[in-house]
């Protein structure tokens, strides 16, 4: 925790250290509570199904349901529709964020650090043009990566 870019470009947005170190240091407890309430749902899920509050249908292949596919199925059959849709639309969010600031870093990062060296002097258009450009790429790779995985 605190090493990554995504969290090192919120340190550096920071007014001084001091604020930055204080950022530090209430990210760890944020993150620390929010794997909590993670955990919590998990086991709360599994107390749920050993109790039979939760009894998982039969399978049409005959397999047993694996761990992580019964939050999944959860939202799907007991949670109301209000509530499963906005649960899904907060997942949806959360990956596309991570994702965005994932290829944001890495199309800086091969510009400032690449490229500018490189071809020094030129107009700040051209470089925010070809950032989106590698925004683009990194993104085609991303997907083969998830495609080919």
């Amino acid at each position: 925790h605190g090493a990554d870019q995504l969290m090192v470009q919120r340190y550096l947005c920071a007014r001084s250290l001091g604020q930055a170190r204080l950022a530090l240091v209430l990210s760890g407890f944020t993150v620390t509570a929010q794997f909590l309430l993670f955990l919590l749902v998990g086991v709360g899920l599994y107390a749920l199904v050993q109790a039979g509050g939760f009894p998982l249908p039969a399978r049409a292949d005959g397999r047993d349901w694996r761990p992580d596919e019964v939050f999944g199925l959860f939202i799907v059959t007991v949670l109301p529709t209000g509530v499963a849709g906005v649960l899904v639309a907060a997942v949806l969010a959360a990956a596309m964020s991570t994702l965005s600031s994932s290829l944001n870093s890495s199309a800086n990062a091969l510009v400032t650090d690449f490229y500018r060296p490189l071809r020094p002097g030129r107009d700040e258009r051209h470089y925010v043009a070809l950032s989106r450009l590698a925004t683009a790429g990194w993104g085609l790779a991303q997907m083969g990566v998830a495609v080919g995985a």
